[in-house]
């Protein structure tokens, strides 16, 4: 079991020194009647002054220290209270207050030694062994406080990271989720027209949007284990398919090749999001799609369409789009108008995530 610096009953064993010279003598009536009234006395100090309140700390040391004072021409070991008083507050806090305390405590102490004449041998020891308990309890606090802001930093440092973690799971829900099923609602639409006058087509469409259901549902099982990988070829392809399901005329210009991984995921799923939302709310013909590098130190992502959505405050796609590529360290631009929309993230080669 750890002994605590701040423990109350352990410390108590020092009282033991203050029934030294009966050990070798038999007490006198006068050391009798003192240590009577100074012991309780200094018990009922002593417990009260573990209490937090700082002001009742500084009294009840206080206390002992008078204790002390009054109690050395009756009971010479009563110097021992001085210990116990530097202890109290050594512990006081902020810990100018401790130090203020403690220098006063010495002080007034070889004040009082001066003037009721005590004799030295008294005195050295006495103040030896209260100024090295007092520093010690300063010392003790000092690392009681830091070691409880360093809990606390643990577990704030865990609670930002469960928090980043849910926002990494919600952002990967929606983009995987809000694309597939944006081309589930469009390939669903399109089968329900078809029904009637083309049953094969219908059953055709229909058979994608199980294809694209199973893997949608495979995918977010990857995604909350954290080991969703995008690809940027293959959501390209996706990009391709979607756009074509929604009569969307795609464009596409990629001048790049290979990218870092986790580089990679992030453009693929910023990509994502984008072609979501032409799809959704664009109402285009036509799309534009340019990935390229920029003077080698920056990758551009520009998703540019002709239709007339947008214009409202943004959405939680767009904010995740805007958290995505702010955690690599880049910038998001949109610029949204009547002759259609256009957005443009710029990431830093080495992907750094931004502080």
């Amino acid at each position: 079991m750890r002994l605590r610096a701040d423990s109350r009953w352990p410390w108590l064993a020092y009282l033991g020194i203050y029934f030294f010279p009966w050990l070798m003598r038999d007490p006198r009536p006068v050391e009798l009647a003192a240590s009577a009234v100074l012991l309780p006395t200094f018990l009922l100090l002593y417990f009260l002054g573990h209490r937090r309140d700082p002001r009742v700390r500084l009294l009840c040391s206080a206390g002992m220290a008078v204790l002390a004072f009054v109690g050395i021409p009756w009971m010479s070991t009563s110097s021992l209270f001085l210990g116990y008083a530097a202890a109290g507050l050594g512990w006081l806090r902020p810990l100018s207050w401790a130090l203020r305390s403690l220098a006063v405590l010495l002080l007034c102490a070889v004040l009082a030694w001066w003037v009721f004449g005590f004799p030295g041998v008294q005195l050295f020891p006495a103040l030896f062994f209260s100024g090295m308990t007092g520093f010690a309890c300063v010392l003790s606090a000092e690392s009681a406080a830091r070691e409880r802001a360093l809990v606390a930093a643990q577990g704030n440092v865990k609670r930002l990271a469960t928090l980043a973690e849910r926002e990494r799971i919600a952002r990967d829900m929606h983009d995987l989720l809000g694309h597939q099923l944006s081309v589930v609602a469009v390939k669903a639409d399109l089968a329900a027209k078809l029904i009637g006058s083309d049953p094969e087509a219908a059953r055709a469409e229909l058979r994608d949007i199980q294809g694209m259901t199973r893997e949608a549902l495979h995918e977010v099982r990857l995604a909350v284990d954290g080991m969703k990988q995008a690809s940027l070829t293959g959501e390209l392809e996706r990009a391709e398919r979607a756009l074509q399901a929604s009569n969307v005329e795609l464009e596409k210009t990629v001048q790049v090749k290979t990218l870092p991984p986790h580089l990679e995921r992030g453009v693929a799923l910023v990509l994502r999001e984008a072609v979501t939302n032409v799809i959704r709310h664009a109402g285009a013909a036509r799309c534009r799609v340019t990935l390229r590098w920029v003077q080698e130190e920056a990758l551009e992502l520009e998703v540019r369409d002709d239709g007339t959505g947008g214009g409202g405050r943004e959405g939680h796609g767009v904010q995740g789009m805007r958290e995505r590529v702010r955690e690599l360290g880049g910038g998001l631009a949109l610029e949204q108008g009547p002759n259609g929309t256009r957005l443009l993230a710029t990431f830093p080669r080495a992907g750094q995530v931004a502080s």
